[in-house]
């Protein structure tokens, strides 16, 4: 298949092609570029696109992503199949579709004891936090 406004990669070789905006007022010419915008431009050129692709909430559905940016740096263990990895991924997918406009976004409050010992036991979680 031909996409029109597709040019070769600059890796110096043509089997993987890169799909440009042909909008002026739009055009990115690598990542690298992108990277350099300030968090503002970079919101902006995500608002874009989210308004270009048509990106909008669910009707009749209530979808949030409920996200902490502290556990992305705690490991639970290497047999524990929660991997921060996971949640780095999760919100890196997030982002760069754009559906951070198509949800409500949270960021949940630590539990507290009481609440913690709803679901575990409290010798458990008095052992934990010493």
């Amino acid at each position: 298949m031909d996409f029109p406004q597709a040019r070769p990669s600059q890796r110096g070789n043509n089997i993987v092609q890169e799909y440009l905006s042909p909008d002026d007022d739009y055009f990115l010419p690598d990542y690298p570029t992108f990277k350099a915008y300030t968090d503002e431009e970079k919101v902006a050129v995500i608002e874009r696109e989210a308004l270009d692709h048509n990106l909008e909430r669910p009707q009749g559905w209530n979808v949030s992503f409920h996200y902490n940016p502290h556990v992305e740096y705690h490991h639970f263990g290497s047999s524990h199949p929660m991997k921060p990895w996971r949640l780095t991924l999760t919100k890196q997918l997030v982002v760069a579709y754009g559906l951070e406009y198509t949800m409500d976004i949270h960021t949940p409050r630590p539990a507290s004891f009481n609440e913690l010992a709803l679901f575990h036991d409290r010798e458990y979680l008095s052992y934990l936090s010493k």
